[in-house]
């Protein structure tokens, strides 16, 4: 279940977008802007807004904080169910249909996690998965699997702050795979830590918080150049027309 943001006639890639832990926020948004208006076809697939009852973040924040198990257990078992898999290849095949020629995933935190696992469908691969400090590990065995790198034949293009310590083991492991895999790309930004690509949450659930404490604009924006050039290299060239 994902909404489209339309996109001019001529574009030729298109993106499926995934936000971290609280959603489409003002950050989130202004970078699918900027991919929109530079021309690519973009849909955004929202966990939170998958399922029939979507849960919110307060309610994942609190439950992993006090640690009630049985409570994690089933949220995880939510967010890992086939239904956020779906709606991303679901998304994948409605860019295509388009007539998108190259496909990217971008997912920012637990969003960017599940770009990776869907992307671990070859049979639906996309051209290049990027996720911004994506959770490969989980506290107190919060999801059942890190994503598989091996089964993944995309570019993957990864983003973690250098002073990462909310998951910090996740930077350890992207560092290992960065290491054995050719084709995963592991960036990191100095004087960074969790989340550093979000400048404002907005009130919603109950939260506002105008100035995240963990942004940094400098480095956000060197990472999403980092991504426009990449998505530059996905374009097609097409055929010059030379009059005789």
């Amino acid at each position: 279940m994902g909404h489209n943001i339309k996109a001019g006639n001529q574009s030729k890639i298109g993106l499926v977008v995934l936000p971290f832990i609280f959603g489409q926020t003002g950050s989130f948004l202004s970078y699918v802007r900027r991919w929109q208006e530079a021309g690519h076809s973009t849909i955004i697939v929202d966990p939170y807004r998958c399922f029939p009852k979507p849960h919110k973040p307060p309610f994942f924040l609190l439950k992993v904080a006090f640690n009630e198990k049985a409570n994690v257990d089933r949220l995880a078992a939510s967010f890992h169910h086939l239904t956020v898999i779906d709606a991303i290849l679901n998304a994948r095949m409605k860019l295509l249909d388009q007539g998108c020629k190259k496909i990217a995933y971008i997912g920012f935190g637990l969003g960017g996690v599940q770009a990776l696992w869907a992307a671990e469908h070859r049979q639906y691969s996309p051209d290049l998965v990027v996720a911004f400090y994506p959770h490969l590990i989980f506290p107190r065995d919060f999801p059942k699997k890190a994503p598989d790198f091996s089964k993944i034949e995309a570019k993957i293009m990864l983003f973690f702050g250098k002073q990462e310590k909310i998951t910090a083991e996740s930077l350890h492991r992207a560092k290992l795979a960065a290491l054995t895999y050719p084709h995963v790309d592991l960036n990191e930004v100095s004087d960074a830590d969790h989340a550093f690509a979000e400048g404002h949450i907005q009130k919603k659930w109950g939260i506002n918080i105008p100035n995240w404490k963990y942004y940094r604009p400098a480095g956000a924006a060197d990472a999403i150049s980092k991504v426009n050039e990449a998505l530059s290299a996905l374009r097609p060239v097409e055929p010059e027309c030379v009059n005789l």
